[in-house]
């Protein structure tokens, strides 16, 4: 005999979402996923990978990013795990790691390009602008610009043009992305509109 219930059922589970969940798991075992995850090198882990195992893993994967003993490639994965999953202590890992003069280029990298998917416009150009400005380096720099050309064109335009015409001839060009990027959100958005941010590709 069917149950009475069985429609209602079929439709609840119809109406869950179907994304990962994150799992509860033992500290053992959610440091042997992490570092399996942290392994793969051709295919890095997905966002959705890193959000399965939960705000639990988060620690670890600050305590990854920090560690200067670790492989950069690790450290950058790191990163990556914690803009997938979010949350206060990812963000001031993520950006710590940008803003560290000592990290390799990778993990800065990964810090910055990071914290243009976590944090919001008006954060991600309070956080930046010191990189933009006076970066102690033309790669620092140049990809803070894109980051904020990016993510926060609305606001933060006028200042990556205004350190663009800072720099030397020569290293300007490096510039030419985050440029193109500030002139197409000016020419789409109407007076007094923000811009919307889109994602790095």
């Amino acid at each position: 005999m069917i149950s009475p219930c069985l429609p209602l059922l079929l439709v609840l589970a119809a109406a869950t979402p179907s994304g990962p969940a994150s799992v509860q798991l033992d500290a053992a075992e959610l440091e042997r996923r992490t570092d399996a995850l942290l392994s793969v090198i051709d295919r890095p882990a997905t966002a959705e990978r890193w959000q399965a195992l939960g705000p639990a893993v988060v620690p670890r994967l600050v305590a990854i990013a920090r560690d200067p003993g670790s492989l950069p490639s690790r450290r950058a994965g790191a990163i990556e795990g914690l803009v997938a999953i979010g949350g206060a202590e990812a963000r001031a890992a993520v950006l710590q790691a940008a803003a560290d003069e000592a990290a390799p280029w990778s993990v800065r990298a990964s810090g910055l390009s990071g914290a243009g998917r976590l944090l919001a416009p008006e954060e991600l150009e309070a956080a930046l602008r010191p990189l933009l400005d006076r970066g102690s380096t033309l790669l620092v720099r140049s990809m803070a610009a894109r980051v904020l050309a990016q993510h926060a064109p609305a606001t933060a335009c006028p200042a990556v043009q205004a350190q663009a015409a800072r720099e030397r001839g020569a290293d300007r060009p490096h510039f030419d992305a985050a440029l193109a990027r500030c002139a197409q959100a000016q020419a789409t958005a109407g007076p007094g509109q923000a811009t919307a941010p889109a994602r790095l590709r």
